[in-house]
């Protein structure tokens, strides 16, 4: 903002006319110095500035600094507009008045970030037009940033010149006012980029089964909308199939519940809500503090059409927010780049004999977390699916195939998911299994297990007094009649000789 501004006076305007030794026109603008001016954007989550354009014009010339007093002489190029947008009378006035005049009234709506500048800083903005800026620098490929060499000092509008609708990862500055004297300065772009993430059960990737309540919780922070009469903050989440949301959307800036001023839109299917929270009050004060926490709860179940293995079932979440102070009606989007997702893992048990060949008519129940029942299975292959992390199962076999042994024992598991930062499923297994068995993941999902189990063929001994028994003694007894008469034979060759 102007600085300490010293105003021009009838007799310093007369000392520069002689100097000139042209008593009929202006003085010639003479600068003071120049430097290098950068345009950065604050915040963790930098601004990109790739293809973007901003514009600067300098409205006014510093001609002299002294200490901290500066004196500002009007560019030409931009009086009318600057005449415009103060509306002091300028109707006979000389260019020497006019310069006064617009010093006086720019002095008098100190300090910068007051109402009143930012109105004026909108309005100038609307009536410089297409007027030819005095500089221009649009940012390179991968540009976070933008720089001004040779930059000459003076008291400057800076505008953004071009900003994206959709998705631009840009968020358009208000008009601002500044004065530029150094020979190096940053200065940060008056905007937020908002940005929100999302978890579930506190995690990136949690595992559930079939009926279970999983809880949602989506944050962000409270947005820079200054320059704006209204702002756009608008939540929209989208459930894959396998989720039902329970329409209990709880809405919080800071400790503050605000769920009941927030637009909460739910359609008839209940896999999507919006939520829109006011950011700006109707004389374009902001509500709430920016930098603020915004956060969202809310649970869903999982249902019946869950995905089982490693795809997951996720929901997305968006952002739409409003980013460009000079047209409201323009919005962007942020969308979450790893989406928290909800996994349930399965398991297939493969009923064989000893030569390999697939079993039917065994029956088989598997529990812990919760029970399958009675699965019958079809071809020799019992699937379970809903199985979720960190929990203890137990197969057992309540029904073996006819003519075949039962199982020695149900075979026991511990069951163990491991997800990246992302959220990303990277390691399944199960560990502990019991009877010597082995449970693999399957090589086509690694979010599916999959073991064998193996019956051996055998029949039943003969109960006691059957008819199995009475063969058995019938032909021990003609066993033992057949020695006796071969020894009593034997005995009577030997008395003969």
């Amino acid at each position: 903002m102007l600085q300490k501004i010293k105003k021009l006076s009838i007799l310093s305007l007369l000392a520069v006319l002689l100097l000139t030794l042209n008593p009929t026109t202006f003085a010639a603008p003479v600068t003071a110095g120049n430097g290098n001016l950068t345009i950065d954007s604050m915040g963790n989550t930098k601004q990109s500035f790739e293809n973007r354009k901003i514009n600067v014009y300098n409205l006014f010339f510093i001609t002299s600094i002294n200490d901290e007093n500066i004196v500002y002489e009007v560019n030409p190029n931009y009086q009318a507009a600057l005449i415009t947008a103060t509306g002091i009378e300028a109707a006979g006035q000389t260019d020497a008045e006019i310069n006064e005049a617009l010093v006086n009234w720019l002095e008098s709506k100190m300090p910068s970030n007051s109402q009143e500048i930012k109105a004026f800083a909108k309005k100038l903005k609307d009536e410089i037009g297409t007027a030819e800026p005095t500089a221009a620098v649009t940012g390179t490929d991968g540009a976070t940033k933008v720089e001004f060499s040779d930059l000459d000092w003076g008291y400057y509008l800076i505008l953004d010149a071009d900003v994206a609708e959709t998705n631009s990862g840009m968020a358009a500055s208000y008009p601002m006012l500044h004065s530029f004297y150094l020979d190096n300065e940053t200065i940060y772009v008056k905007s937020d980029l908002p940005t929100i993430d999302k978890t579930v059960n506190g995690e990136k990737g949690t595992a559930a089964q079939i009926g279970d309540t999983v809880s949602y919780t989506i944050t962000g922070k409270i947005p820079n909308t200054t320059g704006y009469s209204t702002y756009t903050y608008k939540i929209t989440d989208t459930f894959s199939e396998g989720l039902s949301f329970n329409n209990d959307l709880e809405v919080l800036v800071g400790n503050e519940d605000v769920t009941a001023a927030a637009l909460i839109t739910t359609p008839d299917a209940p896999y999507t809500f919006t939520a829109a929270i006011p950011m700006v009050d109707g004389a374009g004060a902001p509500i709430y503090t920016a930098g603020d926490d915004i956060t969202l709860n809310y649970t869903a179940v999982v249902n019946e059409n869950a995905v089982m293995g490693e795809s997951g079932n996720s929901n997305d979440a968006k952002l739409f927010y409003s980013n460009d102070p000079g047209d409201e009606s323009l919005t962007d989007f942020y969308e979450i780049p790893e989406l928290p997702k909800v996994y349930s893992f399965g398991l297939n048990v493969n009923k064989i004999d000893q030569d390999g060949t697939p079993l039917d008519g065994a029956v088989f129940t598997l529990s812990g977390n919760a029970s399958w029942a009675n699965n019958t299975g079809k071809n020799g292959s019992f699937t379970f699916y809903g199985l979720k992390s960190l929990e203890t199962y137990t197969l057992t076999e309540t029904t073996n195939p006819t003519g075949y042994k039962p199982l020695a024992a149900p075979i026991t598991f511990n069951l163990e998911a491991v997800y990246d930062a992302t959220g990303t499923l990277v390691l399944l297994e199960a560990k502990n299994v019991s009877g010597g068995y082995s449970i693999d993941v399957t090589p086509e999902d690694k979010g599916m297990l999959e073991m064998t189990v193996v019956n051996f063929s055998g029949s039943k001994l003969p109960n006691t007094g059957g008819s199995g028994t009475i063969v058995y003694l019938l032909v021990g007894a003609a066993l033992i009649g057949g020695a006796v008469i071969l020894l009593i034979v034997s005995r009577n060759r030997k008395g003969k000789v």
